[in-house]
């Protein structure tokens, strides 16, 4: 009888040994399901949204000659009005089929210099990258809007390329440099001739203002 009872026993501690090593398992398999199941709505829904892809379908070049790009500073070594050596160029695709049609983004074909009739100082823009959105072109009335950012090199008083905070080059925009000139943007007409203004800055130790005109022709090319 003894032998018995100490048998009974023995299985029944490994019985629960087991059953407690089981729920160590399960347990927070279980907890886990719980919580995601019980989560509210709300918290499903606070990740961060695909953005649609713009269906780039036409392709136009924005093309300025040379001597049409204008650029001023609130800095003294770079006043202005500094105007364009050579050609300005910018390839941008579209999406024709929203309206107004949707940039879908921009960039030089080759950089380009400006030079200050003052100072002889000569900056380069070697590169212009588009933001988020990248703007808008409405075929019906001419206006045509980029937003996006400058690289800069050989800036005078500053090492190194410098990159201007992301603005707006636009057909709608009027500007006022420091000179006390004043210059307002004309939307693209039937001939393609467009001019678009806008005003950046960049910061590196100081605060550096710009302001910039654009002018020339805006065609398709495919």
């Amino acid at each position: 009888m003894r032998h018995a009872t100490k048998k009974a026993v023995s299985t029944t501690r490994r019985q629960a040994s087991r059953m407690f090593r089981i729920l160590a398992v399960t347990m927070p398999l279980c907890l886990v399901l719980g919580w995601s199941f019980s989560l509210p709505a709300s918290a499903h829904q606070a990740r961060p949204a695909i953005p649609a892809s713009c269906t780039a379908n036409q392709t136009w070049t924005l093309n300025s000659p040379a001597g049409s790009v204008t650029v001023w500073s609130d800095q003294s070594p770079f006043p202005g009005p500094g105007t364009s050596n050579q050609a300005a160029i910018a390839t941008i695709t579209l999406d024709a089929t929203t309206s107004p049609n949707t940039i879908c983004g921009f960039s030089l074909n080759s950089p380009f210099t400006v030079t200050d009739p003052k100072t002889h100082n000569t900056v380069t823009i070697s590169k212009v990258t588009p933001c988020s959105p990248a703007g808008t072109f409405d075929p019906t009335t001419g206006a045509l809007t980029l937003n996006g950012t400058l690289t800069l090199n050989n800036v005078p008083l500053f090492q190194g390329a410098q990159t201007t905070k992301c603005s707006t080059l636009s057909t709608e925009n009027t500007i006022n440099p420091p000179d006390h000139s004043t210059h307002s943007g004309k939307r693209v007409d039937s001939s393609g001739n467009v001019t678009l203004e806008g005003q950046t800055s960049f910061t590196n130790l100081i605060t550096v203002n710009i302001w910039s005109q654009f002018a020339g022709t805006f065609k398709r090319q495919s």
